[in-house]
Order: C-alpha cells, then sequence, then structure tokens
C-alpha cells in the first residue's frame, strides 16, 4: 500500500534540460534532454512507495508559443522515455493559465482566455490538489515535498504545508540566494540540492527522521 506522501516534481529546469518555453521549436523531440539522474531518483522514490507527480507551470500557452496539445504531447514523450527505463511516475499535470499581474507585465491582453486567477498555477497548490484527488489522497493528511528549479516550486511544497527542495539546475542557481532567504523564514521545510537524484534522497533521509 502506498504511502500517504506526495512527491511533486517540476518540468523543465528539472525533469529536463530547457532554454526557455520548452516546446516552441517545432523540433522539440530532438530537443528533449533528461538531466542524470532524474530516472535513478524517480526509481528511488518510486521503491520507496512514494506517490511521485509531474506539475509544471505552462505559461507558453498564454504567451502563444505553443497550444496545450504541444503540452501533453511533450508530457507523453517524456513520460514513455521515463518507463522506458523503468522510471513511472503516477500522473502529470500543468497549469496553461497566467494571472492578471502576470499578464500586466508580460504585456498580454487581459482578455487573453488564458489569463486567469487560477490556484492551479505555482506558487499555488491545484495541481497538488488534482493529484491528491487522482491518487485519492487527503492533502491536509500527507506529507508533501515539491522538487523543482524556481522558488515557486518551493513555495509551492511550502503553501501545501510540507516542503520545498531547490535543484540548482534550470533556473536554480539564479533563484538560489533568494531560496536561501526563504530557508530563514521557513526553518527545517527548505532544501537545496545539487541534482535530481540528491534531491530524492533529501525526501528519502527527511521521511526516514520523521519516523
Amino acid at each position: 500500500m502506498k504511502k500517504h506522501i506526495l512527491v511533486g516534481i517540476d518540468r523543465d529546469g528539472t525533469i529536463i534540460k530547457d532554454d526557455g518555453y520548452f516546446g516552441k521549436k517545432e523540433d522539440w523531440k530532438k530537443q528533449i534532454d533528461i538531466y542524470n539522474g532524474v530516472v535513478e531518483g524517480i526509481k528511488l522514490l518510486k521503491g520507496h512507495e512514494l506517490n511521485v507527480i509531474i506539475a509544471s507551470n505552462q505559461s507558453g500557452v498564454a504567451r502563444g508559443y505553443f497550444d496545450c496539445k504541444r503540452v501533453e504531447e511533450i508530457n507523453w514523450e517524456i513520460d514513455k522515455r521515463l518507463k522506458a527505463e523503468g522510471a513511472v511516475v503516477d500522473g502529470w499535470h500543468y497549469c496553461p493559465f497566467v494571472g492578471r499581474d502576470y499578464a500586466i507585465e508580460k504585456c498580454l491582453p487581459l482578455t487573453n482566455p488564458w489569463v486567469k486567477e487560477e490556484d492551479l498555477r505555482k506558487p499555488g497548490i491545484g495541481m497538488l490538489k488534482r493529484a491528491c484527488h487522482d491518487l485519492r489522497l487527503n492533502l491536509d493528511n500527507s506529507q508533501i515535498y515539491f522538487i523543482g528549479d524556481q522558488s515557486s516550486d518551493v513555495q509551492a511544497g511550502l503553501n501545501a504545508n510540507g516542503k520545498g527542495i531547490l535543484l540548482l539546475t534550470g533556473h536554480g542557481k539564479r533563484e538560489e540566494d533568494k531560496v536561501r532567504r526563504m530557508k530563514e523564514q521557513y526553518s527545517g521545510r527548505i532544501f537545496i540540492a545539487g541534482n535530481f537524484l540528491s534531491a530524492a534522497k533529501k525526501v528519502l533521509e527527511d521521511i526516514i527522521l520523521k519516523l
């Protein structure tokens, strides 16, 4: 029986290398490059019967770089490649919506159908809520971890009354100073890891310490 533990994982800059708005280029299949340690890390988490899901913000939809179909095709392709290596996750979630402030900052028209205040968008926890519903977990009674290369990923874990792990891949190094300042406020609930396998090990170490 799976434990009441949910590990959320960001996609771009965490699972795969990304130079910005992955999927914008038509040859995106050739561009998929899964980071070293991702397969091993997912297999390690799943080997301990944890629930593992991918949850990513996809503002490229709102910005017109690609559509939802493209996001889903990319998710399916990455999932296929992970499964081929024995790394099986429990679900894929994404948010194509952006908030009003984001739209104003990026000069998007507020009439854009993808401009909508949604709890789905990290650091909101809507995707974690959906994952818990799908996996028949109670969010309030589960241990939540979120791994990603952005401070919003870390904050999503915190907002779910869980913990956040910043990876120093992707945009992680750029976000490191901000997350270190966050650590001062959230003692014991934020970790920093150099790569995905190290992040997976931190999750397991933390779980063991809580037992």
